[in-house]
């Protein structure tokens, strides 16, 4: 599946939410691919831009938010020591 497909099942309101989770630890795997780091940088990254852990069970709102992330990262790129994917992130 594409980043895209995922995000969108991420996003779905009607799926279970560890489901929902799922998906977007599959966006961090392709983002991991595409920049050649291990999922867990992204993950990581992800905790440190937004305080949602994709590997515990999190709220709606702390995955919507770590989705957004995931989708600045696509968008601009893996930018480590910056804090401007957070702060984008929050808008």
């Amino acid at each position: 599946m594409s980043f895209s497909s995922h995000r969108r099942d991420a996003l779905d309101p009607n799926l279970p939410l560890p489901h929902r989770q799922s998906h977007a630890r599959s966006c961090a795997m392709l983002m991991g691919q595409k920049y050649r780091v291990p999922r867990s940088v992204i993950l990581d990254f992800v905790r440190q831009a937004c305080g949602a852990d994709l590997m515990c069970p999190v709220s709606e709102a702390d995955l919507i938010v770590a989705v957004g992330v995931l989708d600045r990262i696509k968008a601009i790129g893996l930018v480590i020591g910056t804090n401007d994917i957070s702060k984008s992130a929050n808008n």
